[in-house]
């Protein structure tokens, strides 16, 4: 079998809630070895990629940080560099935005990790939020002008790719002007991988006409999961692109227990320790816009509505729009909560297991192949909770059965990230479409 019918990457946990910080197995993220085993784990059970993300700020509300973030974390292309020399196959993903940064920056940075890696690289592709202070005045964009310049960003990024080195490549737009020859050499696989996320309209239309791996979020919703995939499909033919070239990988977030009671029993262990009293608050204070320094979120919701137009944060113009609007989810969360006599902590530990796996290794590769096999996704980007252990799990007991159903490679079939996901390489001099 020359390619898999699941694809899957990870994502290395600690730029969101995903850290479990007090779990006794979690390790340290700013520790080389670290990245090291989590990387050549992932190698080792056949994953296409690792999936570093970005974090240029660090989020806060009412002079709070907020705990489930993560402060201080390391440059990822640095690691990502460390990593190509301490793998074979495994592709690399590194964020960078395009909000702050410069194309020809984008272009050499991502082209060295290419070259390093024999060609194994990819670029996630973000806009940024909520850190436009730790930048110089002026930077601030509306959201549909992070993706104008976005675009504009990666058309220019892709011409520098593809050009001569020696070649002259002149660019006069909105947002960037360039004037010299790139100065790039051409890896095996011929140009970065592009990746994206983007739930709002904005984000999908982009992704439609750039990205070859869709990083999405459907909450372990399948039939929302497969909506957005045929939808994104949609878009991808309009922009004249063929559809099967773009790979709509979900997020997974997993728990794998020797029983079914043992995985609910950790996964309720694992979103409780997520679900502290200051994660409790910064999330009401984020939901409802307003400030409750002294709401007891051991009880039930406020009765009051958020404060939808007048509430938003200064930074709300850096806010990712999703494709349900505020009032709509805070609807159906009060619905929830008083079906359920929820308290505002219950309430987020539930949503929190809702969007998790939990299960036995047989019951999450069922998983899987039901979400692969009915058009619900191309795969997954797996989102192990705990650093390294919960991967460990994954690649030594959910692995072999998935290549025992077929859906997994037994092993490499190339040696490029565009080989295993099963990506044509664009053509030298070819112009950014």
């Amino acid at each position: 079998m020359n390619q898999p019918v699941a694809h899957l990457g990870v994502i290395f946990p600690g730029n969101n809630e995903s850290v479990v910080w007090r779990h006794p197995a979690t390790r340290s993220f700013l520790e080389l070895d670290t990245y090291l085993d989590f990387a050549r784990t992932a190698e080792r059970g056949g994953l296409d990629f690792l999936f570093l993300a970005e974090r240029l700020g660090i989020r806060g509300a009412a002079g709070r940080v907020h705990e489930h973030l993560a402060a201080g974390r390391v440059d990822n292309l640095t690691v990502l560099a460390a990593l190509a020399r301490a793998t074979t196959h495994l592709g690399l993903v590194a964020t960078l935005n395009t909000t702050f940064n410069d194309a020809l920056t984008l272009a050499r940075q991502l082209a060295t990790l290419d070259q390093l890696s024999a060609g194994r690289a990819a670029w996630n592709i973000v806009t940024t939020e909520t850190v436009g202070s730790n930048f110089s005045a002026g930077n601030y964009l509306a959201h549909d002008e992070r993706y104008t310049r976005a675009g504009e960003v990666v058309d220019l990024v892709r011409q520098l790719w593809r050009a001569a080195p020696e070649a002259a490549v002149r660019h006069e737009g909105r947002f960037q002007s360039y004037a010299g020859s790139p100065g790039l050499g051409r890896s095996r696989q011929g140009e970065p991988v592009l990746v994206q996320a983007g739930a709002s309209a904005d984000g999908r239309a982009f992704a439609a006409r750039y990205a070859d791996v869709v990083f999405t979020n459907a909450g372990g919703d399948i039939e929302r999961a497969r909506a957005f995939r045929a939808d994104l499909r949609r878009l991808a033919g309009q922009a004249g692109r063929d559809p099967a070239r773009v790979l709509v990988l979900p997020e997974f977030g997993f728990v794998v227990g020797d029983t079914a009671a043992e995985a609910v029993e950790q996964a309720a262990y694992l979103t409780d320790l997520k679900v502290s009293p200051l994660f409790a608050r910064a999330w009401l204070e984020d939901m409802w816009r307003r400030p409750y320094p002294d709401f007891d979120i051991d009880g039930p919701l406020p009765a009051e509505e958020p404060d939808y137009a007048g509430g938003l944060p200064a930074d709300d113009r850096f806010a990712v729009r999703a494709a349900t609007t505020h009032q709509q989810r805070v609807t159906a969360y009060r619905d929830l909560a008083e079906q359920q006599g929820f308290t505002v902590r219950q309430l987020i530990a539930h949503l929190k297991r809702d969007s998790l796996f939990a299960g036995t290794p047989e019951a999450i590769a069922d998983e899987i192949e039901r979400w692969v096999t009915t058009g619900a996704s191309d795969g997954f980007i797996l989102s192990p909770p705990v650093i390294v252990d919960s991967l460990t799990r994954f690649v030594d007991s959910v692995v072999p059965r998935l290549r025992a159903r077929g859906l997994l490679r037994e092993t490499y079939a190339g040696s490029t990230l565009r080989d295993h996901l099963g990506l044509p390489g664009p053509t030298a001099g070819t112009p950014a479409d």
